[in-house]
Parts: C-alpha cells; sequence; structure tokens
C-alpha cells in the first residue's frame, strides 16, 4: 500500500463547506491526531481496531474492506474511536485514508458521511461536523467498503478532530 498522506487543511475545509453547506474555520491544530504510531492520548481519545493490522513502519491502519461479493461482516476491519472534547462547540472529524475503489464510512453522533478514493490510491478524506460538550465522551467507527470486487485493501492513515 502506498503512504497515506496528510490531506490539506485548506482541502479538509473546502470538502466540509461542499458536503455539509457550512463553512467551518478551524480555531485551533487538531486537537487530537491518532494513528497507528500514536493511537492513544490519555487526555482527548484513542482508537482500536478489529480484523486489522497496525503498521508502524508506514504510520497506517491496513484494512479489509467490505467486498460487494461478501456474504457477511465478520472479516471486515474496524477503526472504532473514543474522542473527549476539550470544549463545547463545533468540531470537525477527519479520517485520511487510501486505497483503489475504496468508500471509507465514517459513523458517529452525526450520521454516515463518507468519502472515496479513486483508483490512483491518492489520499482522500472523510470528514463530519459534530456539535459537542466538554468533557462527554464522542463514540466513533470507521469502516472500508470496496466498490468492486477488483478493489484492494484499504490503509488509515490519521483521524483528526478539530474545533
Amino acid at each position: 500500500m502506498p503512504e497515506v498522506t496528510r490531506v490539506p487543511r485548506a482541502r479538509i475545509i473546502e470538502l466540509v463547506k461542499l458536503q455539509h453547506g457550512v463553512a467551518f474555520i478551524p480555531i485551533h491544530f487538531a486537537n487530537l491526531e491518532l494513528s497507528a504510531r500514536a493511537p492513544y492520548n490519555a487526555a482527548l481519545g484513542r482508537i482500536d481496531v478489529t480484523n486489522a493490522f497496525w503498521n508502524t513502519t508506514t504510520n497506517a491502519i491496513d484494512l479489509q474492506p467490505k467486498f460487494p461479493s461478501s456474504p457477511s461482516d465478520n472479516d471486515v476491519s474496524l477503526v472504532s474511536g473514543v474522542f473527549l472534547p476539550p470544549t463545547t462547540g463545533q468540531h470537525l472529524v477527519a479520517v485520511h485514508f487510501t486505497g483503489v475503489d475504496i468508500r471509507m464510512d465514517l459513523n458517529g453522533p452525526w450520521g454516515t458521511t463518507s468519502a472515496m478514493s479513486n483508483g490512483a490510491q491518492q489520499t482522500a478524506v472523510a470528514v463530519a461536523l459534530l456539535n459537542a460538550t466538554a468533557g462527554v465522551h464522542v463514540d466513533f467507527f470507521c469502516t472500508a467498503h470496496a466498490t468492486s470486487n477488483n478493489a484492494g485493501l484499504a490503509s488509515l492513515g490519521l483521524i483528526e478532530v478539530f474545533n
């Protein structure tokens, strides 16, 4: 798998406006950044995985996507996380990933948001807006879905939370 690069902040802000119809300008740099090399922050949150591989060489989590022909979800990777907001208000959750013809679903109190990677394995980002209360845990999870039976693995590189 190619290395998952960080999608520029300007592109993330543009995606929020396109997908959610609102302008979101982060006040701070990311409150929380979680990855294969740094899956835990004692004050702000953590991630864990099921049916996935921590790849600390590339700082990515290699995921087994759900294929269209797969009869069950038993082998599908799941990245689950918890975020503990330091402030009350609107937060932006961004999941950076790559893979050939992969749709990443980001699920949480906001519902489900999705993003697609293209066949060139460029990094894509799924974004969600969250109205959070300081100190109240926010649970979320991510799953990868192959759009064809010819798709490959997916890699999740970084989860960021801004406010």
